[in-house]
């Protein structure tokens, strides 16, 4: 397990034992350029955007992905799908409007 897990510790500075200790590094993640020859260097600055990627990936491994939507079921009244039907069909009205508009001034 500790093997999985070793990498995100990594980028955010720690370092993960196969005992699942865990001690700091001297630092985590860091930012990185290319000069006009290829060749890469690292810098001295955090990289922040990635050492944040590798807490949300490892609390998604430990606590499982949160939930994006939660779809509720909910019985509409009569008075609900009536206003639906309004906004159904005053929307209906406005693309028909701009398809006219756009067949009139020729764009495709």
């Amino acid at each position: 397990m500790a093997a999985v897990l070793r990498p995100h510790f990594k980028a955010l500075g720690l370092h993960l034992a196969d005992d699942l200790t865990v001690t700091p590094l001297e630092r985590g993640a860091i930012l990185t350029g290319q000069s006009k020859d290829g060749t890469v260097v690292a810098s001295t600055i955090e990289d922040l955007a990635a050492q944040m990627e590798a807490a949300e990936k490892l609390l998604d491994r430990i606590y499982g992905r949160p939930k994006q939507s939660t779809e509720l079921a909910v019985d509409l009244t009569l008075d609900d799908k009536r206003i639906q039907g309004e906004i159904d069909a005053e929307f209906r009205k406005l693309m028909e409007a701009r398809d006219r508009n756009l067949l009139s001034s020729g764009t495709p």
